[in-house]
């Protein structure tokens, strides 16, 4: 008996802070479901934030069809409680397989099989990461970015590098807002051969992301370039 499909990839969180959070724990149930006891052990029994239920739920159920022990009234339980409640690429994900692997123990109460894991990279990504806007400050001050479609927390910003016409960014990024998968965040502009000028702008961080022309960057010492004219 073929088994539901199982958790596309994200793309892969690389979480380089090490703290379990929801879009890390979606990559190691979709990688790697054959150990999902042990990435339910990471998420708390009774979550209150739905990103957390929906996973729990997930793992609960990953373990019963697979014969590993598991739950399937509290996998239920947490794909009744996030309905209408996810707001992020993987958490929408995360819910759509649940309900999947809900349906098919519905109809196959005995079955148990093995889950194929995600981590031979087959599939489309869940998430359409990209920079959706690049703002300009006055001159010599940040720029803002805002991003849509993260496969990473947020609070994992400080090890990504952003790149500003090909050049990091040396300081630090302050987020100034965020909704779901998407968030905004100050960036310091380096130093640039000529003013003002037109730049790309991507963040790396596992995968790059790139907008082209993004934004045009003023001078930040104008009165010293007057002064230097003939």
């Amino acid at each position: 008996m073929a088994p539901p499909s199982w958790l596309r990839p994200g793309p892969h969180s690389p979480n380089l802070e090490q703290s379990p959070d929801p879009e890390q724990v979606y990559d190691d149930l979709g990688e790697k479901p054959r150990k999902c006891t042990s990435t339910l052990a990471v998420i708390e029994a009774q979550p209150d934030e739905p990103r957390w239920q929906v996973l729990r739920g997930l793992a609960e159920a990953c373990r019963a069809l697979q014969g590993q022990g598991g739950d399937w009234d509290a996998a239920a339980r947490y794909f009744t409680a996030t309905e209408g409640r996810l707001d992020t690429c993987k958490g929408r994900a995360a819910r759509t397989v649940l309900g999947d692997v809900l349906r098919f123990h519905r109809e196959h109460p005995s079955a148990e099989v093995t889950l194929r894991g995600s981590g031979d990279g087959s599939g489309a990504d869940v998430c359409d990461f990209r920079i959706t806007e690049v703002t300009a400050g006055g001159a010599g001050e940040p720029i803002t970015i805002t991003v849509s479609g993260a496969y990473f927390s947020a609070d994992d910003l400080i090890s990504t590098t952003v790149l500003v016409d090909g050049l990091p960014s040396t300081g630090e990024f302050e987020i100034v807002s965020r909704s779901g998968d998407g968030f905004s965040f100050t960036a310091e502009v380096p130093p640039l051969d000529a003013y003002p000028k037109t730049v790309d702008v991507s963040i790396d961080y596992g995968i790059r992301t790139t907008k082209r022309n993004a934004v045009t960057v003023q001078d930040p010492n104008p009165t010293t370039a007057a002064s230097a004219s003939p």
